[in-house]
């Protein structure tokens, strides 16, 4: 079996390459152009199944609408099923389940962003459900970076890193390039030129916007440290933001 960072190679394990990452005996799921190896079914007759996205997956509506996953976990490792949710309206809920043991009924919390949930699993055969309970026409849940641990002996490729990211040093994992750095063909991060900068979201470096009112703000040192004379004021200085754009 090859470790995480590696694929089989014809006989043999080799790392992946940059760019790409792997799990060894895992599958992380960030690309969904059909919803294979995922089923989705309905209760309801006025129930519409889950659709694939190209990097997430949205529930249909109805109540409730099912995304299902068969997985059999080979043995016992510390790569831990995992995935992230975010609910869209505030009057439905997710609930997720292995082998119809409830494991997160998931509310309105989950409206202010993508959250991470994490559990283990049992070696063996199991059935993940997603189930999205609706009491709005217009709510619905999006799951996305789908992760399940030893579920094969092997990989036989590595999968490539998001856009705007790289592998880390083991290769298991994909980071984003850090602020004022972009990524080159050869999938490293190098900093910008000298008077440019580039946040996250960003796909180049642009240049640097000129100093305005609002690029600086006054710093005062602390107070509580010396008590100033009463002819003095506390001495000041211009500190500036980060760009506007």
């Amino acid at each position: 079996m090859c470790d995480r960072g590696e694929y089989l190679a014809e006989s043999s394990c080799a790392p992946c390459a940059p760019g790409t990452f792997s799990l060894g005996s895992g599958h992380r799921y960030l690309h969904f152009p059909d919803l294979s190896p995922f089923i989705t079914f309905c209760a309801g007759e006025e129930c519409t199944n889950w659709q694939a996205h190209e990097n997430y997956l949205t529930s249909g509506v109805g109540d409730p609408s099912t995304l299902r996953l068969f997985v059999n976990q080979l043995h016992s490792i510390d790569i831990p099923l995992q995935f992230e949710a975010k609910l869209y309206g505030d009057s439905s809920y997710l609930t997720f389940s292995v082998d119809n043991h409830d494991a997160w009924k998931i509310g309105p919390e989950l409206t202010i962003g993508y959250r991470e949930f994490k559990t283990h699993l049992t070696p063996g055969p199991h059935a993940l459900n997603w189930k999205f309970y609706s009491h709005h026409p217009d709510d619905f849940v999006r799951i996305r970076d789908i992760t399940t641990g030893a579920t094969v002996t092997h990989v036989t490729s590595c999968e490539p890193c998001p856009p705007d990211q790289v592998s880390n040093i083991e290769r298991d994992a994909c980071i984003p390039c850090p602020d004022d750095h972009y990524l080159t063909s050869n999938q490293t991060c190098v900093a910008c030129p000298g008077g440019e900068f580039r946040l996250a979201g960003m796909t180049e470096c642009l240049p640097r916007p000129g100093c305005g009112p609002w690029s600086y703000h006054i710093e005062y040192p602390n107070l509580n440290s010396a008590r100033c004379p009463y002819t003095t004021a506390p001495l000041s200085r211009n500190v500036a933001l980060q760009p506007q754009v």
